[in-house]
């Protein structure tokens, strides 16, 4: 699991943005801009996809790979103005329950808000604010 965790996170860092709430590394959220939205598979190469299969196999980089191609298909329906994807987040299971995953979600929704850039799921409201559609979960 750890293989396939520093793939994405040097992909993110190729494609995106990587928050992380401290330098401990407690969690990590990966933020594609939308201009950056398409991954070749040179950057997949580049990032150590040829090394991620030869350290996890062949079943979890075919999984990655379709859930990768799922992905682009969901973000290529939704072309419109500039945005931004919450491509993954993460934290370390003995620090969950503790609002890390909130906090790296909700500073760079403020981030996001302050540049105009939406989010799927977001709408824009009559008076140009972003009312923001999304749920945590246990949380309302």
């Amino acid at each position: 699991m750890r293989h396939l965790f520093r793939f994405l996170v040097r992909l993110g860092r190729r494609n995106g943005e990587i928050i992380s709430p401290s330098e401990r590394i407690d969690g990590v959220s990966i933020w594609i801009p939308s201009e950056r939205a398409k991954s070749s598979a040179l950057t997949a190469l580049q990032a150590g996809l040829l090394a991620l299969y030869f350290r996890a196999g062949r079943g979890p980089v075919s999984r990655l790979i379709e859930v990768g191609t799922k992905k682009g298909e969901v973000r290529d329906s939704l072309r419109m103005q500039p945005h931004c994807l919450l491509d993954m987040i993460g934290v370390e299971p003995s620090l969950q329950k503790r609002g890390i995953g909130r906090r790296m979600i909700e500073d760079k929704l403020t981030e996001l808000d302050g540049q105009g850039v939406l989010l799927p799921g977001n709408q824009p409201r009559r008076d140009g604010e972003v009312l923001r559609e999304f749920r945590l979960s246990g949380h309302p």
